[in-house]
């Protein structure tokens, strides 16, 4: 796994969706969905300076994101 040294095992990861529907006329609704993922694996490059090499950091092990669709039915 990118980012690992060596010895290190990769630890699980978990992720949670959540979607509701508001049908606010006879044909149109509104759909969100919220998604939480935790992630303790994921890595990204950083560098010191122009002329450093790059090193591996662990990133924010918690995402949110969001999703809001519009939607017509005919």
């Amino acid at each position: 796994i990118i980012g690992w040294r060596a010895g290190e095992e990769a630890a699980p990861s978990y992720a949670l969706k959540v979607t509701g529907q508001y049908d606010f006329a006879e044909f149109f609704s509104a759909i969100v969905d919220v998604y939480f993922n935790y992630d303790p694996n994921q890595t990204r490059l950083k560098r010191n300076g122009a002329e450093d090499l790059f090193e591996y950091e662990f990133g924010d092990f918690n995402q949110l994101g969001t999703n809001i669709t519009l939607q017509a039915r005919f």
